[in-house]
């Protein structure tokens, strides 16, 4: 490959929001295959400021209102760490009546660092509930005290307004009510277990993912060995005394998830990944699915790092069987773009999914954060689920690679084809495709395209549509062509159908067909984007073949 030639510049983006008709998914649409993440919006430094745009947080859905808990700096260093010692933080919550499209920000901090108690340094990384039985919010942070110590904190807020200050600051609250490593104690007790004897602490990034009719919280958290990372499950009905490590009371006896689920993800890890970090779980149909970040080198933001997201789920928490996505994993990727020559740290993080039961169906949702030196690009990303009946693999790039996708001519002459993780460079805040051919002295050969094939013998007498999202690195592209062709069983051209692509400069536009019937005869579809313009790479994202 002639990968000098495709150099990229930088693009212009147009975003557009999700269109009304999408159908909202389940997750198990999506572990089936017959389900995709739409892009909706963005929450950026440039778009809303600092604040919000902050990467560590989560949405609690109440009574139709979006809830964020964010992560804030609450001003000042904390006394552990010298001249290198970490700002304070703590935790805002943030509300939205419309979906996210707009904040309004609580007048206070939820919970701030308190001097003298287990939150002297931070308070941050937890997740909330609110308890409709009680008539409270209840919130399990990660706490640093002026030690250095990590432990877990609690705090709450009688009603159903979080708007404002939680109760953290009388004597029952200043103390934390995870202690380092009494989870993991429980867990990482058996010699058949995965941690056992690996000295696990740090419990943090909680989730609160139940509560049940008996009145236990279920908790899923991270731990940490001083190399390896891990998942973990414990529950509580009143945030002070902890179950865990036990199946007869439905927790698991070992961690859920540890480096030898990410081994064998389609990831290129730097010398293996050391396991999860943050993880968020929600439950469906008996299944409860778990979305977890792993990583490489080190759980602490380190140069040249690989951080993905991936999908488990498991029928039964206590006997710990989680299965992976059956198309692969990671579903969400780091960024490779290159900020003064290598890959910014902890550039994807704190991965979010939840669920608006305020309209029917309900509707899922991912956010995660994306960290990057262009405020446009730096802040929370959120899309929706719903239903796909697109029949390309891999044609919104989410494999973050070429998969399903084939060059013609072969041989001499073949056009290059390569997937970049460089979300901002991309229409939706994830990966694209790039594409060229020849160069200003030497022409395309004629033909030159990329393509995918599609098994059509079930489709008969269906229509479809076909489109994508298009851009050119810089410059005028001409008017390159995106072709479906029947073929019949000798691959026989039965039709083809063609939408020009009208490509000016390096702005992503939309592109779409009329609806077309597929013919008797039609065995093959075949996608196809034919080349325009010699030396001219061409940006495609989000490509479609829909049966209607």
């Amino acid at each position: 490959m002639r990968l000098t030639v495709l150099a990229l510049a930088g693009i212009l983006i147009s975003f557009a929001l999700p269109a009304a008709a999408q159908t909202p998914a389940t997750l198990a649409d999506y572990w089936n295959g017959n389900a995709q993440w739409d892009f909706v919006r963005k929450w950026t430094t440039a778009t809303v400021g600092d604040k919000l745009a902050n990467t560590s947080s989560r949405i609690k859905v109440v009574n139709g209102n979006w809830y964020l808990f964010q992560r804030e700096f609450s001003g000042g260093q904390c006394a552990v760490g010298g001249a290198n010692a970490p700002w304070k933080l703590g935790i805002r919550v943030y509300k939205s009546t419309n979906q996210g499209e707009t904040w309004t920000a609580a007048p206070e901090l939820s919970v701030q660092p308190l001097a003298g108690s287990d939150f002297s340094c931070e308070a941050t990384d937890g997740d909330a509930v609110y308890d409709a039985a009680n008539n409270k919010w209840r919130i399990l942070f990660q706490c640093l005290n002026d030690a250095g110590t990590r432990q877990g904190c609690y705090a709450e807020r009688s009603g159903a307004d979080p708007m404002g200050a939680f109760d953290y600051t009388s004597a029952a609250r200043s103390r934390a009510v995870i202690t380092r490593g009494s989870l993991w104690r429980q867990i990482c007790n058996t010699g058949s277990d995965v941690c056992y004897g690996k000295n696990v602490v740090d419990e943090g990034t909680f989730n609160i993912f139940r509560q049940d009719a008996a009145g236990y919280f279920w908790v899923s958290f991270h731990g940490f060995d001083g190399k390896y990372g891990y998942r973990g499950i414990a529950k509580t009905t009143d945030f002070k005394t902890w179950i865990a490590g036990n199946p007869a009371y439905g927790v698991p006896a070992d961690a859920t998830l540890s480096a030898r689920d990410g081994a064998n993800w389609r990831e290129s890890w730097n010398g293996g990944t050391i396991g999860p970090g943050n993880g968020s779980m929600l439950e469906e149909g008996g299944y409860s699915y778990e979305l977890t970040e792993f990583t490489d080198r080190n759980l602490a933001c380190t140069d040249n790092q690989r951080w993905d997201h991936g999908l488990f789920r498991t029928s039964n928490i206590a006997g710990n069987q989680w299965s992976q996505l059956p198309q692969g994993n990671p579903i969400v990727y780091s960024s490779l773009a290159l900020e003064n020559g290598k890959p910014r740290i902890c550039n994807l993080a704190y991965g979010d999914i939840f669920r608006d039961t305020s309209v029917t169906p309900n509707v899922i949702y991912l956010k995660f954060g994306r960290e990057s030196g262009d405020p446009q690009y730096a802040g929370n990303y959120l899309y929706r689920l719903n239903k796909s009946s697109n029949v390309l693999k891999n044609g919104n790039l989410w494999m973050a690679d070429t998969t399903g996708w084939q060059r013609l001519p072969s041989g001499a002459g073949t056009p290059n084809l390569v997937a970049y993780r460089y979300p901002d460079m991309s229409p939706d805040g994830t990966q694209f495709l790039a594409t060229n051919c020849g160069s200003f002295t030497a022409p395309c050969i004629p033909g030159s395209s990329f393509f995918q094939d599609v098994d059509a013998s079930a489709y008969v007498g269906r229509s479809f549509r076909f489109g994508g999202k298009f851009a050119t690195a810089g410059g005028n592209g001409g008017t390159p062509s995106l072709v479906v062709f029947q073929l019949d069983a000798n691959f026989a051209v039965l039709r083809s159908d063609t939408v020009a692509l009208t490509l000016p400069d390096t702005t992503y536009r939309p592109f779409a067909s009329a609806p077309i019937q597929i013919m008797a005869n039609t065995k093959t579809l075949r996608y196809q984007f034919y080349h325009a313009t010699n030396g001219i790479t061409y940006f495609a994202a989000n490509m479609y073949l829909n049966l209607e």
